[in-house]
């Protein structure tokens, strides 16, 4: 509890600092990075980020002080430099690839080095490499560069790192990402446990008519991408024939909507009760199971099949900054017969304007859509 609340109150301290009036804050560093990414994107550019480490966290007030001047002399005009977590400096180089992004931190280690400043550098260069969905390598490695730096203070030892040894990496997605709200995952554990414990008997009711009227299990599971390109098991009520994945190949003649997604409206794969439960959403409750164990969230961009989402386009990824839901604006749309580019923009506007306020709008407007029986597939 005691480290727990340390880290909180890390997190909070590097927000809103202003003790580095050369350094940008946390939350505008972040801004910073997203706008550079969706810049790369479009323009099928790329930036490179260099991650400086204060080794003696002893004393990170002061050796920031420092490097904020160091860098204020050293770095261009177009580069930004600020706040990533507690005794972490970011600096943004746009428009600047491998080449660039290695001698760049290479000079400022050897300048720290003679002004006898304790850090130690990181180069990262985005684009990262091409990497498929599927892919069952583990993401842990990722996901350990943006883990805050434990709390040991380095020896008396210390050495800068020689410019030769400096290797440049694939700039990781979850760099590129603010902390996950608390305040959304609160939100996700108490709505889904009153969901489920409400839901309960109906969803058992109709898994019961589900295997009395056609044959195959009840619930139906896939493969979904979920926060950050992770695939993920989503559960629902099995509204299509056993082997309706399999026949899906021979109905792609007859898609009503553009883009890598599937529709039909009179799909022949649905069951007569499954017709019943889409256009009610009724088949959706299992996923406040998806909810409650931290998959999706409550609101959020709908999740896409692994096939689907391999299709879309580098600047349609950023929907995945935020979990997937149940619900979103493209629900919510008094016309779902948008194109695909309409539907991820409106994903992405969501990714950008999150918060407390609208997501208890949308919960209540998807309650009330649902009751009027406005809401289906």
């Amino acid at each position: 509890m005691i480290s727990w609340l340390r880290k909180r109150a890390e997190v909070k301290w590097t927000r809103r600092t202003t003790w580095t009036p050369l350094l940008l804050n946390q939350r505008q560093l972040q801004r910073v990075l997203a706008k550079e990414r969706l810049r790369a994107d479009r323009e099928e550019s790329c930036f490179g980020l260099i991650i400086l480490r204060v080794v003696d966290l002893r004393n990170v007030r002061g050796t920031s002080l420092k490097l904020a001047k160091l860098l204020h002399r050293r770095l261009r005009e177009t580069d930004e430099k600020g706040h990533l977590n507690y005794g972490r400096i970011g600096v943004v180089l746009p428009a600047t690839g491998e080449v660039g992004t290695q001698l760049v931190l290479a000079d400022i280690l050897r300048l720290a080095a003679e002004a006898k400043l304790p850090i130690e550098g990181e180069a990262f260069v985005y684009p990262e490499r091409p990497r498929r969905f599927d892919d069952k390598s583990n993401d842990s490695s990722m996901d350990d560069t943006v883990e805050v730096l434990s709390d040991q203070t380095a020896s008396d030892s210390f050495q800068p790192q020689p410019s030769d040894s400096i290797k440049v990496a694939a700039l990781p997605t979850a760099m590129l990402v603010s902390a996950y709200p608390t305040w959304k995952r609160l939100v996700d554990i108490l709505g889904a446990s009153f969901g489920l414990l409400i839901s309960l008997p109906f969803i058992l009711l109709a898994a019961a008519i589900i295997r009395l009227t056609s044959p195959g299990p009840a619930f139906f599971a896939q493969r979904r991408i979920g926060y950050l390109g992770r695939p993920f098991w989503i559960f629902k009520l099995r509204t299509m024939i056993a082997n309706a994945e399999l026949l899906q190949e021979e109905l792609l003649e007859r898609n009503e909507r553009d883009g890598p997604a599937f529709k039909m409206r009179h799909d022949p794969r649905i069951t007569r009760v499954g017709r019943i439960l889409r256009s009610t959403g009724l088949d959706e409750l299992p996923q406040l199971f998806n909810v409650f164990i931290g998959d999706m969230s409550l609101v959020g961009p709908r999740p896409l099949p692994v096939s689907e989402a391999e299709q879309c386009e580098p600047w349609q990824r950023a929907r995945m900054h935020t979990k997937p839901g149940l619900t979103c604006f493209w629900q919510l749309a008094k016309s779902r017969k948008m194109s695909f580019v309409e539907w991820m923009r409106l994903d992405m506007r969501y990714a950008r304007a999150r918060n407390l306020w609208l997501d208890l709008k949308l919960i209540v407007n998807t309650f009330t859509a649902v009751v009027l029986g406005r809401v289906g597939h």
